[in-house]
């Protein structure tokens, strides 16, 4: 009999407790998740950290924290206390951000039974808006291997639309344009460009960036031909048990690619075990007198890199008394794959069509 009483006794305090609140409640907050905010200083000086705070126990104290150390910035203690529901906000002075800033804070809420919850902020501050101009590479000095090269930079004007842009090298225009139909405030700048230069000298390329207030924005970099080392292998993996092996020959005295072996190496599981496959391909490069390329053979060999499975040659034409590709076209007794060269630019490139 006393048994059965102290099991109703247990199964009406249960009862009890489960259908009560909970005695200690965690203050609330309108969002747990992190604020992530962009402004531009041309639209505000005061950004203003605001969230709504439920707090059934009543607030103890609020605290603004550095979100990079940790230290307290400023708490709030007086001014909350025993409220359980505020709406808080503080200010975050810009006046002094005059480049791109990103501020990080943490609101810490502590109720009167000491117990916590915090809110992180991210601000990404953008400064006042004026012509910007990024290059790719981001390098003062660029050396360049060869005196032909892509320029390519992201121009921002902010909030203001762009005017115009030109870029010079030393004190020639070699490209400029004016804005005037469309209003456009980020511009992707790519460029091939060919030039002049001369071993172990600098030169200077200037990027000039106009907005429609006439706010002048400067890139400037120094170029100069460097000496690329020559490569003798060269290797490449792939996430799919595939990698790529290049050696390369060198005609030393004539200072150019004689020949190269390219192998394939191909990773895969059969009955378990892995097993490695090998393909070797060998180049052989024809050159003209005056050291154009004018053909080149590939020859497919086993894995032993002795007996030939299958050839193929490539043979390149000149326009007649200069360097100019004309055509290339594959030995006959192959599939049909000649191209012809389309048109050709200053820079020595050429676009080919089948």
């Amino acid at each position: 009999m006393k048994k059965n009483i102290f099991y109703l006794l247990l199964l009406v305090i249960g009862a009890w407790a489960c259908s009560d609140e909970p005695e200690f409640p965690d203050p609330g907050l309108d969002a747990t998740k992190s604020s992530i905010d962009t402004v531009r200083r041309d639209t505000i000086d005061t950004y203003w950290i605001a969230m709504n705070i439920t707090a059934p126990n009543g607030i103890e104290r609020i605290q603004v924290l550095n979100g990079r150390n940790y230290q307290v910035i400023e708490e709030f203690s007086s001014e909350y206390r025993g409220q359980k529901d505020v709406q808080f906000e503080y200010p975050v002075d810009l006046t002094s951000i005059n480049v791109d800033t990103t501020l990080q804070y943490i609101v810490k809420v502590v109720d009167q039974r000491m117990r916590s919850y915090n809110k992180g902020f991210t601000l990404h501050v953008r400064k006042f808006s004026s012509p910007d101009i990024k290059v790719v590479g981001g390098a003062d000095m660029m050396g360049l291997v060869s005196p032909v090269f892509e320029l390519k930079a992201l121009f921002e004007t902010g909030l203001k639309p762009m005017a115009s842009y030109r870029v010079l090298l030393g004190n020639e225009v070699i490209d400029e344009n004016v804005f005037s139909d469309t209003l456009v405030y980020q511009y992707a700048y790519k460029r091939m460009i060919d030039t002049k230069m001369d071993w172990g000298k600098d030169y200077t390329i200037r990027i000039e960036l106009k907005d429609n207030e006439g706010t002048l924005g400067v890139k400037e970099m120094k170029l100069r031909l460097i000496e690329m080392k020559r490569p003798f292998k060269i290797a490449k993996s792939t996430e799919k048990g595939v990698s790529f092996e290049m050696e390369l020959f060198y005609d030393e005295e004539r200072d150019r690619l004689d020949g190269m072996i390219y192998t394939r190496y191909s990773t895969s599981i059969v009955d378990g075990f892995e097993q490695t496959k090998l393909n070797y391909s060998r180049y052989e490069f024809e050159y003209s007198s005056d050291d154009l390329l004018v053909g080149w053979k590939r020859m497919t060999l086993d894995e032993e890199l002795q007996d030939v499975d299958t050839s193929m040659s490539v043979v390149y034409t000149y326009v007649p008394g200069t360097k100019k590709l004309q055509t290339v076209d594959y030995e006959e007794g192959k599939p049909a794959f000649a191209v012809t060269v389309h048109d050709w630019y200053d820079h020595g490139g050429g676009e080919i069509l089948p």
